[in-house]
């Protein structure tokens, strides 16, 4: 990593890939590592074509191109190949502030219980401040292209789209969810390697990034043709997005809280009771002990069986159908329809093979449940849903299958039939 002397500080500008430019800045006598928000892969430098002056340094890859201020740290970012600029820096500053860590010393805490306008808290009276280390506030100045639309910047409450000529302050709260990236209209995007509050700024008063508290301003420039293109290079900096479970595309049924581990049980009964597509009854708030706000055990007297109101909600959103069948009559009442349906689950293919350990979240209304018993003795679940097979006496001893064969579908479609001719009956 070459470094060079800039702003009364150090700084060092190298490329991770042909179109990702790794930009820092610190006072700091070294260069520190990035953060545990850059994947390993990233961390390392490939090679460049690099020139340096009184004035400037320039960095080139087969991609993105930037110029350097070493007087004022800024820099120019352009497209290798066509010499389009991306975006150009005014300034950057790194203004020192110790890093206060509070502590009682070894003694025991002091706690005194005061009233507040925002409720009762508890207050630490012998706390004592020391000095942790020293940090900075960082701030990162831009000039935008007047057509230039700026997006990203997380989830916030206000509706902003482009936060061009906006303020946005970016903390984690309720509702809000801060992510230190940005796309332009232009094509590239920034990410900034911070984990302080931080400030994008773009009126009267100019166009910067702030960062609260930083041990070096570290920030990631990704050049590209689309956003498709900018997106990759996030993925390829942070890590691959992972896709959700099936359940939480589905229905989520939220309201501002429940009051019973049996009101949430009821919920979903009710809508399977309806026909109406549920997969998630969210909890939320206020399930402790009266007084309690924020504990994490729950309200005995309203939550006392919650693991069993939990296992009964899970049954009721992910089973479209439970059948107990066994070799004599029972839901089932053909004994030739029981020898049927254990000849179809003989049949699948299920080895070593095709055994796979979870299901990608695959469940859903088309699952059916089946206790195979002889006599009254339980002896196996079977839990199919697609192409899925889960066979086992409980969690701990359960085999998860994929299985692609005809039987399977056949069995399917036999318990649809079956579930068809149980609702006809129930109507009659």
């Amino acid at each position: 990593m070459k470094t060079f002397a800039v702003n009364e500080g150090l700084m060092s500008v190298y490329p991770v890939r042909e179109d990702i430019l790794r930009i820092v800045y610190t006072k700091h006598e070294n260069i520190g590592d990035p953060t545990a928000l850059i994947e390993e892969n990233a961390r390392r430098e490939i090679d460049c074509e690099y020139a340096e002056d009184d004035k400037t340094v320039i960095v080139n890859t087969a991609r993105v191109r930037a110029i350097v201020d070493k007087k004022t740290g800024a820099v120019c970012f352009a497209n290798a190949k066509t010499g389009k600029l991306y975006v150009q820096e005014t300034e950057k500053t790194l203004e020192p502030q110790d890093v206060i860590h509070y502590t009682t010393g070894g003694e025991a805490p002091q706690i005194e219980r005061i009233k507040t306008v925002d409720g009762e808290r508890n207050v630490v009276r012998n706390l004592r401040e020391t000095v942790d280390r020293v940090a900075y506030r960082g701030k990162l100045h831009f000039t935008w292209k007047e057509d230039e639309a700026i997006h990203g910047l997380g989830q916030g409450e206000e509706g902003i789209y482009d936060y061009r000529h906006h303020v946005q302050y970016m903390y984690q709260h309720n509702m809000r969810i801060p992510m230190p990236f940005l796309f332009s209209s232009r094509q590239y995007g920034i990410l900034f390697d911070c984990g302080s509050l931080m400030t994008f700024n773009d009126d009267e008063r100019g166009s910067y990034i702030y960062m609260d508290c930083v041990d070096q301003m570290n920030y990631y420039f990704v050049a590209g043709e689309s956003a498709d293109d900018v997106i990759d290079g996030y993925r390829f900096l942070t890590g691959k997005a992972v896709m959700l479970p099936r359940w939480a595309y589905g229905y989520v049924q939220s309201k501002e809280a429940y009051h019973t581990g049996d009101e949430l049980e009821e919920i979903a009964r009710r809508y399977r009771e309806l026909g109406v597509p549920l997969d998630c009854v969210v909890q939320d708030w206020n399930t402790w002990d009266e007084g309690k706000w924020g504990q994490k055990t729950v309200d005995k007297k309203r939550y006392g069986h919650l693991k069993e109101n939990i296992d009964r909600i899970h049954f009721t959103i992910t089973n479209g159908s439970n059948y107990q069948f066994q070799e004599t009559a029972m839901n089932i009442k053909e004994k030739e329809m029981v020898s049927s349906i254990v000849d179809y689950l003989d049949e699948l293919d299920l080895s070593k093979k095709n055994e796979v350990k979870d299901t990608g979240g695959l469940v859903g209304a088309s699952t059916y449940t089946l206790d195979l018993n002889r006599g009254t003795k339980f002896v196996r679940r079977y839990m199919i849903y697609g192409d899925y097979i889960t066979i086992g006496k409980d969690k701990k001893q359960q085999v998860i299958y994929k299985v692609k064969h005809d039987k399977l579908s056949d069995l399917l479609k036999t318990l649809d039939d079956l579930a068809e001719a149980n609702n006809d009956k129930e109507e009659e």
